[in-house]
């Protein structure tokens, strides 16, 4: 099988989770958290690290279509399947230390899909 449908199918899934984040995320969550009364500074970050998570994911994405236009940018999707890794690892990490069931991390089994893809990818 071609390295290149795996790559595009990671980036589609990523391209994918950046608009679901930017559109549903921002109305189901930072809206309302943004209305809750709190200290100015925590909030503010808060909202600076949605939208660092929104970059971050959309960096993947164009790290897996690099990857599958061009086939000797192989490195590219591997740091991207770093990246998705390192994703899942640190919700995991947050997960565990808040005493929290891993489904509230929807991020830990779409990005496990990016991972195999692109391990899929990359070992082809």
């Amino acid at each position: 099988m071609n390295a290149t449908l795996f790559f595009w199918a990671a980036a589609l899934i990523c391209y994918l989770t950046v608009l679901i984040h930017i559109f549903a995320g921002g109305r189901v969550f930072v809206r309302p958290f943004m209305a809750v009364e709190m200290e100015p500074n925590l909030k503010w970050m808060a909202y600076y690290s949605w939208h660092i998570a929104t970059i971050v994911i959309a960096v993947v994405a164009l790290g897996y279509t690099t990857a599958a236009i061009w086939s000797e940018r192989l490195d590219y999707a591997i740091i991207s399947t770093g990246i998705a890794f390192s994703l899942i690892a640190l919700a995991t990490g947050v997960s565990v230390k808040a005493k929290l069931p891993l489904r509230t991390f929807p991020i830990i089994p779409l990005f496990g899909l990016v991972v195999l893809l692109g391990l899929a990818g990359i070992s082809v």
